[in-house]
């Protein structure tokens, strides 16, 4: 249970290390040291969401920040954290963070339930 834990922070860390060109699954696997299947039932178990959700949150939250920033608009926002297509950004965005990017910086200072 304890190595698992473990195994989770370090995919959670290696996912974080870069959003625009996240590792794939083998590659994660390789890096902490067990294969992609149990890796994937591992952090489910342990986190309630896939690797791809997370990684998901990971990039809207991040979004949310430059956003909130002032200093980036939408288009560099999405490109920031990996997407290429503005309209894929807008649509994860709003599932993630409750409201569109566009909106977003008008309502930062509302809490969105997720």
């Amino acid at each position: 249970k304890r190595v698992a834990r473990e195994r989770v922070e370090r995919v959670k860390e290696v996912l974080a290390r870069d959003l625009v060109n996240p590792p794939t699954l083998e590659m994660i696997g390789q890096e902490v040291g067990c294969s992609p299947f149990y890796l994937s039932r591992s952090f489910s178990r342990e986190v309630g969401l896939t690797i791809p959700q997370y990684l998901r949150n990971l990039r809207m939250e991040r979004a949310a920040e430059l956003l909130r920033t002032g200093r980036y608009n939408v288009t560099e926002a999405a490109t920031e954290v990996g997407y290429s297509s503005l309209s894929h950004f807008s649509k994860a965005f709003c599932e993630t963070i409750g409201c569109c990017p566009v909106l977003y910086p008008a309502a930062k200072n509302v809490i969105f339930d997720r």
